[in-house]
C-alpha cells in the first residue's frame, strides 16, 4: 500500500483510536476556538467593508434622485457601482479569511495538538512522555513559527502558480480552460502538503529534530503529508464542526501513519 493510501486509512482508524483511548474531549477545544475566531473575523470584515463603502461613497459623491432623467440614471449607476465594489471586496475578504483561517486555527490550537500528539505517542509506543513546561513552551513557539513559515511558503507558491496561469491565459486565452482547473488542483495539493507538514511536526518536536531535520523528514514522506493534509483541507469546508474534526483526527492520523508503519514506509526520523 502506498504511503498516501496508508495516511488515508490512518485517518479512518483515528476515530476508533480516539474513542477507545478517552480522547473525545479534545474535540471541544477547536470548536470554541473556531466560533470565537469566526465571530471576530466577521466583525472585522464587516467593519472593513463599511469603511470601503463609505470611502467609495465619498469619492462618487452620490446625490439623491431628484435631478433630471439622465442625472438620475447616472446617480443610479453610481450607486450600483458602489455596492458591486463592496460585494467584490467582501468576496475577496472572505476568500482571504478562508485561506488564512486554517493557519490561524493551527496557531491557536498548537498547545492542544501538541498535547494530543504526545498522548497518542504514549499510547502507541508505551513510553511515558513527561511534561516539561519550559520545553513545552519552546515547542509551542517553534510550532507557531513553523506554521507561519508554511503559510508564507504556500502563499508564495500559490501566487506564483496563478501568476503563471494568468500569463499563459493572456498569451493564449483559450488555454485558461485547461490551466485554471489544473492550477486549482495543484494549489489544493500545495496547501495539503503544508497542512500535513504542520501536523506531522509535533512528533518531530518531541524527538528533538531541528526545523531543518523536520523539513527533510516531511519531504521524504511527502505522500503522508499530502494525504493527511488533503483530508485536513477538505474537512475545513464544513462550518465549525469541520475545524474540530480536522485538527483532532488529523493529529491522531499523522501519529498513526508514522508510528504504526511497516518497514517499507520509510517513515523514520
Amino acid at each position: 500500500m502506498s504511503a498516501f493510501a496508508s495516511s488515508i486509512r490512518s485517518w479512518f482508524q483515528s476515530w476508533k483510536f480516539i474513542f477507545e483511548n478517552g480522547l473525545v474531549h479534545f474535540f471541544l477545544y477547536p470548536i470554541v476556538i473556531s466560533v470565537l475566531l469566526s465571530m471576530g473575523s466577521l466583525a472585522i470584515i464587516g467593519s472593513c467593508v463599511s469603511f470601503v463603502m463609505d470611502f467609495i461613497g465619498l469619492k462618487f459623491d452620490i446625490e439623491p434622485l431628484n435631478g433630471g432623467f439622465w442625472q438620475n440614471i447616472q446617480t443610479a449607476f453610481s450607486g450600483i457601482a458602489i455596492y458591486a465594489t463592496a460585494f467584490v471586496f467582501s468576496l475577496i475578504a472572505y476568500y482571504l479569511f478562508f485561506r488564512v483561517q486554517k493557519y490561524l486555527v493551527l496557531i491557536l490550537m498548537s498547545p492542544v495538538m501538541a498535547l494530543l500528539s504526545a498522548r497518542v505517542d504514549e499510547v502507541l509506543t508505551g513510553t511515558d512522555v513527561p511534561l516539561n513546561t519550559l520545553q513545552f513552551v519552546k515547542d509551542i513557539i517553534r510550532g507557531i513559527l513553523l506554521v507561519v513559515r508554511n503559510f508564507l511558503m504556500e502563499l508564495a507558491l500559490t501566487m506564483f502558480l496563478w501568476f503563471v496561469t494568468f500569463y499563459l491565459a493572456l498569451m493564449l486565452p483559450v488555454s485558461i480552460l485547461f490551466f485554471a482547473p489544473l492550477a486549482s488542483i495543484i494549489s489544493f495539493f500545495i496547501g495539503a502538503y503544508y497542512f500535513g507538514f504542520s501536523v506531522m511536526d509535533y512528533r518531530s518536536e518531541r524527538h528533538k529534530l531541528s526545523v531543518k531535520e523536520s523539513i527533510s523528514f516531511v519531504r521524504r514522506n511527502k505522500e503522508v503529508a499530502i494525504g493527511i493534509g488533503a483530508i485536513f483541507a477538505i474537512l475545513f469546508w464544513i462550518p465549525f464542526v469541520g475545524v474540530s474534526i480536522a485538527t483532532i483526527t488529523c493529529t491522531v492520523a499523522a501519529m498513526l501513519a508514522i508510528v504504526q508503519k511497516s518497514p517499507g514506509d520509510n517513515l523514520t526520523t
